[in-house]
């Protein structure tokens, strides 16, 4: 009995702790229900119910009371019975890297383990049902965490600046993950947000430069402002339909983002919300989208392609500023959509661009600024050859069984093959002829 005894102790202690003077006290909520005895490198926690919570970097009579021992605490062991941590109780532990949490554990006070920058890993019992916001900030040496499958939330900020981290699984139970949760997490590289997640909060994930993908739930709901600013690895994004609002600037310095689909049921583009994209090559606004907000795609120097849906009345100021690289527009409402100075680009006039719309409308268009600076106006195609894999466009004739070729994207530099007959929507049209191509210059007549 005596030998085991021994071997118990030394799994329990360093054998640095052997000779050293045990330091004690009481940190329960109601006095001595929880005590703590620190013994070498060594903090132990017992006793029964909820420790007491302290103050961020507050004097020393509103911190935890081992204060003076931090830069000595390697491991913590949190004996059964203990139901919670309290608030800022391991702030600033730089030397700890282990601890062992009892199932008893119901909660995880915020700031619980405030920049301990050694902790490399963490079990979180199942028993815990909340984690405070900040409750693992700058621990910059965390890569691995297993969360409680029991938790609903992922607070604010609980991992913000834990820059090892590489990947989380994220509990079937989570419903909102809340502003800031894993900002800054530069080694970020997979996240798998189950369905049922409804809200990802400001911020969620700004600064996750090593995040490539992201798949969203159709739970989700809301996308609030900077969900995903300048997640510069982040190289498409699917966002899905039940997703009524988006926030400003959610996808703002996303500089590797070449695609987004964008979710059907959005009515308004918020302001900077793809800004700096300088990836992204084009975008469809789906039929709903009735407003796209100030600089929501400046400096996207890449987009070429754009297409505008007839359900669009407004074009705020600058919402496609500095995007150079824009070849056609794609207009299809047959009211007009106010758009003044949506498109500059430092007062470079004409716009060295195409702008399509309903053949009725060229003629309004060419009237109206600031659509009468696009370099040509041209009717809108019909159609897209299905079959033929072709980059032609078509209009359809009136006699409904032929089809014209019209100008589309492609500008028939090269030489273009016609087919004799095209499929689109899945019925055959024999093509007819080639059309005048509708288009005017700056100062000329339709």
């Amino acid at each position: 009995m005596k030998l085991l005894l021994s071997i118990l102790y030394f799994i329990l202690l360093p054998l640095t702790m052997q000779g050293q003077e045990a330091i004690h006290g009481v940190c329960g909520l109601y006095g001595d229900n929880v005590v703590w005895d620190l013994k070498g490198d060594t903090l132990f926690i017992s006793g029964k119910g909820d420790m007491m919570n302290y103050e961020w970097a507050s004097a020393d009579n509103r911190s935890a009371p081992w204060k003076a021992y931090r830069k000595q605490i390697k491991c913590v062991f949190v004996e059964d019975a203990v139901t919670s941590i309290g608030e800022y109780v391991f702030e600033f532990c730089e030397q700890l890297t282990s601890i062992i949490l009892p199932q008893s554990l119901k909660t995880i006070g915020k700031g619980c383990f405030w920049k301990c920058t050694k902790l490399e890993s963490i079990n979180i019992p199942d028993s815990v049902l909340s984690i405070g916001y900040y409750a693992f900030y700058g621990c910059t040496s965390l890569s691995s965490v297993k969360l409680p499958k029991h938790l609903t939330t992922l607070e604010s900020s609980v991992f913000w600046l834990c820059v090892s981290l590489d990947s989380i699984h994220i509990p079937e139970n989570i419903k909102t993950i809340e502003t800031g949760t894993f900002q800054d997490c530069t080694s970020l590289r997979y996240v798998q947000i189950p369905n049922g997640v409804t809200s990802i909060g400001k911020g969620a994930f700004k600064g996750c430069t090593s995040l490539q993908t992201i798949e969203l739930p159709n739970s989700i709901k809301t996308l609030e402002e900077a969900a995903f600013t300048e997640c510069t690895a982040l190289d498409s994004i699917v966002i899905p339909n039940s997703v009524k609002s988006l926030g400003g600037n959610a996808f703002d310095g996303c500089t590797n983002l070449k695609s987004a689909k964008l979710s059907e049921k959005l009515t308004t583009i918020p302001p900077r919300a793809f800004m700096n994209c300088s990836s992204l090559t084009s975008i469809e606004f789906p039929e709903g989208v009735t407003m796209i907000e100030g600089n929501a795609f400046s400096d996207c120097e890449k987009l070429a392609s754009i297409i505008i849906p007839k359900s669009m009345t407004t074009i705020s100021w600058g919402a496609f500023y500095n995007c150079w690289g824009i070849e056609d527009v794609f207009c299809y409402p047959t009211t007009v959509p106010e758009a003044m100075h949506a498109f500059d680009n430092y007062m470079d006039w004409p716009l060295k661009a195409t702008l399509h719309v309903p053949k009725k409308m060229i003629s309004i268009y060419a009237d109206t600024e600031p659509w009468n600076t696009f370099e040509r106006i041209v009717a809108l195609p019909d159609a897209i050859d299905q079959e033929n894999n072709s980059t032609v466009y078509y209009n359809f004739n009136e006699d409904g069984t032929t089809v014209s070729v019209t100008s589309g994207q492609g500008k028939y530099e090269a030489s273009v093959v016609v087919p004799n007959r095209i499929l689109s929507n899945g019925q055959y049209y024999n093509v007819a002829s080639v059309e005048d191509e509708y288009s005017r210059g700056p100062g000329g007549c339709p």
